[in-house]
């Protein structure tokens, strides 16, 4: 009689757990989230096309001044700081020219001439768009031929924005005969980089 009393016990606590657990129950909802995208941004920075990304001066003298633009566009869809790298500069000489060997004794063997290290410049944030005036930011002022090879300005450029560069130059009016011929050359290189979050 005992095996049959557990025996019943026992299928009594079988059902009542089968039906027990049957009986729990919760609300639950699902959503499902599919064909999640990610896209890169772009940094892309081009000249404006009107301004030239190249220009030559030529019959420079004493006195001579002129201001040069650089207008850049940020045509990318991200945030981005200007830099200016690779800076280079060079002289010519072209020989002793006019009244040059009366102010220059080595005219006819040098080879960078002395018109890099005579000429003024400026290199500058044009801020308001109007020309060099105390509203904006000076990237260098001195010699061109001193210039750096490089300029971390951290200029901020967003998406779709334009800020223009200027290079001011005068020749003094001091300077004599030893610049005659002589020539020079500018080259830079301006880098956009990506505004860190």
């Amino acid at each position: 009689m005992n095996t049959k009393i557990i025996a019943g016990l026992v299928s009594i606590a079988a059902v009542a757990a089968v039906a027990g657990g049957a009986t729990i129950a919760y609300f639950s909802d699902v959503e499902t989230s599919t064909a999640n995208t990610f896209a890169a941004g772009t940094l892309a920075l081009d000249f404006d096309g009107t301004t030239p990304a190249t220009f030559a001066v030529s019959n420079i003298a004493p006195g001579s001044f002129a201001t040069k633009y650089w207008k850049l566009e940020n045509n990318g869809s991200l945030d981005g700081n200007i830099d200016i790298a690779n800076v280079a500069k060079a002289g010519t000489e072209d020989g002793c020219k006019g009244g040059e060997l009366t102010d220059d004794s080595d005219c006819a063997t040098d080879t960078i001439g002395e018109l890099p290290a005579s000429m003024d410049v400026k290199l500058f944030v044009d801020v308001d768009g109007d020309g060099l005036d105390s509203d904006d930011i000076v990237i260098y002022d001195g010699k061109l031929g001193s210039i750096n090879a490089e300029f971390d300005t951290d200029l901020l450029i967003g998406d779709g924005e334009e800020k223009t560069i200027g290079l001011y130059w005068i020749v003094p009016t001091s300077v004599d005969n030893k610049i005659q011929g002589d020539g020079a050359t500018l080259s830079l290189n301006f880098v956009l980089d990506q505004v860190a979050d």
